[in-house]
């Protein structure tokens, strides 16, 4: 029996709908970043500074592994019941973090609440795809890579009035009222997808499989080059395991009559291409939010507000980029002009950050800022879109959720590799550029350490003398000052040299995407198979 497509709905109905999907993908998307500034005030009261990093792992870890899970999950018994549960979990994980007494529980009641937002994430893309048909769908896809994106930005400043004003207990309970409202909307206004009558079988051995290549993988990545060297038994070890857990997951997938990941769809050409341009512009994106505040502080002394601040212009650039590109697949019905485009914008704004010294004015970082946003803003939405309008019904879910998998994953890899090259290249650059008397204070046991010299470029000449950072300069000659900035400079736009290479392969790509134009209806109601469908051999069938 073909899938049950979605019934019809009344405009007020896909309003309520749409709000209530939009608040939940902004409280979920919200809570990855909203916590940075918080954890001073946690440590303060909790304790645990050694688990610091933690708060932030779990919800990454449990988030990042949901999602594939949950997608395939929606296929299969409907994205009403995927959000609701997802919804309901993150309220219990929020409620349960702002009650937690011990560094240990947060941890905990973090991974829980990671499962919820990932599931609330994923599903929010996904559920569009029940609402409107792929011609509506561009318009409201390029809103929620908006919110998205200027909740991911935002969080932190938002976080730091919280904190101040409320408590740190309180960036996780503004979650609770907000989210209560959420869950009640998509009680209300989800649509109740009858799905076909196949027996559902869920594949336990996969989502195990998988669940053991991402946690190791993405745990190893946040630990390489900061709480351990890349080379460390505590790195290599969990990449050897992940790497075997992957061999193991494919060799699943391949006998698996449901498979989390089914291995056709990457023969599908509009999916492959989607993946990989997503994947490699996720780690170009991540190059900004990540390092650009290191630049303003550590090279040109500005304060933690002021680097906050600076974003404002690449967020706004964001939200204008995704809902240009959503109005104009509505209008036009097509999308892949925007596909090569937005990774070629992303990629000359990151060129251009890769150009900037210990000069560069407020203004210039901008104007860079902001074609670094337009393009991620335009290309947000456009592959998320492509997916859902290549494959059959039955796999959008699992398609869509997948598109987000890989561009979380990338974000991780990236910041990750990134932060080992700033951190190695500032060493060597810095090193090269000292009179030979001052080298034996870089080295181990001397007592000029790498947060001292970062903390030592903020601030301003008083650095030197115990001022920026909280003193974190106070070891550091004031005629140092000049060459710390060169080097960390040079450092950080190394980073962003890998952007602009990764986002030029992106290009490179979608320039083999095709251009199928959008369906006036969903798959299963009277249009013809999809041009990029696999042929008979390895076809995906809407059945």
């Amino acid at each position: 029996m073909s899938l049950s497509q979605p019934p019809a709905l009344t405009h007020r109905q896909k309003l309520a709908t749409m709000v209530a999907l939009l608040f939940g993908l902004f409280l979920a998307a919200l809570d990855q970043t909203i916590v940075g500034t918080a954890l001073p005030k946690i440590v303060a009261t909790l304790g645990g500074m050694d688990l610091y990093s933690w708060v932030f792992s779990a919800y990454m870890l449990t988030g990042t592994a949901a999602v594939p899970i949950g997608g395939k999950l929606s296929d299969l018994y409907g994205r009403r019941p995927y959000l609701l549960i997802g919804a309901a979990v993150f309220l219990a994980g929020s409620w349960l973090c702002g009650a937690a007494t011990t560094i240990y529980q947060l941890i905990v009641f973090r991974a829980i609440q990671g499962i919820g937002g990932g599931a609330l994430i994923a599903g929010s893309f996904t559920a569009v795809a029940d609402i409107f048909p792929p011609a509506e769908r561009g318009r409201y896809q390029g809103l929620f890579g908006g919110v998205f994106a200027l909740s991911s930005v935002i969080g932190p400043t938002l976080g730091g009035y919280i904190v101040d004003n409320l408590g740190w207990r309180w960036v996780f309970y503004v979650n609770i009222p907000i989210g209560i409202v959420v869950l009640a909307t998509m009680w209300r206004s989800l649509p109740r997808i009858p799905r076909d009558d196949r027996p559902k079988v869920v594949d336990v051995p996969g989502a195990t499989a998988l669940v053991a290549f991402i946690v190791p993988l993405l745990l190893a990545l946040t630990w390489a080059g900061g709480a351990y060297p890349w080379g460390s038994a505590r790195v290599i070890i969990p990449l050897v395991f992940s790497a075997l857990m992957l061999v193991l997951f494919l060799l699943v997938e391949r006998r698996s009559a449901e498979p989390i990941v089914p291995l056709s769809l990457f023969t599908d050409r509009t999916f492959s291409i989607s993946v990989i341009v997503s994947f490699l512009t996720g780690i170009g994106m991540f190059g900004p939010i990540v390092f650009l505040p290191l630049f303003v502080q550590g090279v040109l002394g500005g304060s933690a507000t002021s680097s906050g601040a600076i974003f404002t212009p690449m967020t706004l650039s964001i939200v204008a980029g995704a809902n240009l590109s959503g109005q104009i697949m509505y209008r036009t019905g097509r999308y892949r002009h925007m596909a090569v485009i937005g990774p070629l914008l992303l990629a000359f704004g990151l060129f251009l950050l890769s150009r900037m010294g210990p000069d560069v004015s407020n203004t210039a970082i901008i104007i860079y800022l902001f074609f670094a946003g337009i393009g991620t803003g335009l290309t947000f939405p456009v592959y998320t879109m492509a997916v859902q309008n290549a494959l059959p019904f039955r796999f959008v879910g699992t398609g869509t959720s997948l598109i987000q998998f890989f561009r979380n994953l990338s974000g991780t890899l990236g910041t990750a590799l990134m932060g080992a090259l700033v951190i190695a290249r500032f060493k060597a650059r810095l090193a090269a550029s000292l009179p030979a008397g001052m080298r034996d204070m870089l080295q181990g046991g001397g007592p000029l350490r790498l947060e001292s010299l970062v903390g030592a470029g903020q601030g301003g000449a008083g650095a030197g003398a115990g001022g920026g950072a909280g003193g974190l300069g106070a070891a550091v000659p004031p005629e140092m000052l000049p060459l710390i900035r060169q080097a960390l400079a040079e450092a950080i736009t190394s980073a962003f040299v890998i952007g602009v290479v990764v986002c030029f392969l992106a290009f490179i790509f979608s320039l083999w995407l095709k251009e199928i134009p959008l369906r006036k209806a969903w798959a299963g109601q009277g249009d013809a198979p999809s041009p990029s469908d696999p042929q008979p051999a390895g076809r995906i069938s809407e059945s």
